[in-house]
């Protein structure tokens, strides 16, 4: 299974960190700025690669460190795109399905 490497950079922010990578060697580089950035990549690199479903199922992503050779964390791409982290008074950190901030608007109209 191919793995695609993010790697986490500095803090901008309390909480806010840079990212980057690239889909494949010399190929397309993203980059952001995000609290869960191993998630946001996913997203990014879902967009980049199209709709090609069948691909995006069998790439593993992980987020690095500069300098280390394994991953601090990994998932695949389909699951990573699908998923967000939240933070709940009762419950602390969760793990929630995604919707896109389109959705969650469209919702509050009705």
């Amino acid at each position: 299974m191919n793995m695609i490497r993010v790697l986490r950079g500095k803090e901008v922010r309390p909480g806010i960190f840079e990212y980057r990578g690239r889909i494949t060697p010399g190929g397309t580089e993203f980059e952001g700025k995000s609290r869960q950035p191993l998630l946001d990549a996913c997203r990014k690199i879902k967009s980049l690669m199209g709709q090609e479903m069948g691909i995006q199922q069998l790439v593993r992503i992980g987020l690095f460190r500069e300098g280390k050779d394994s991953p601090d964390v990994s998932c695949d791409l389909h699951w990573g795109t699908n998923h967000t982290i939240v933070e709940r008074d009762r419950d602390g950190l969760v793990i929630e399905k995604f919707e896109p901030m389109e959705r969650i608007i469209d919702k509050r109209a009705v």
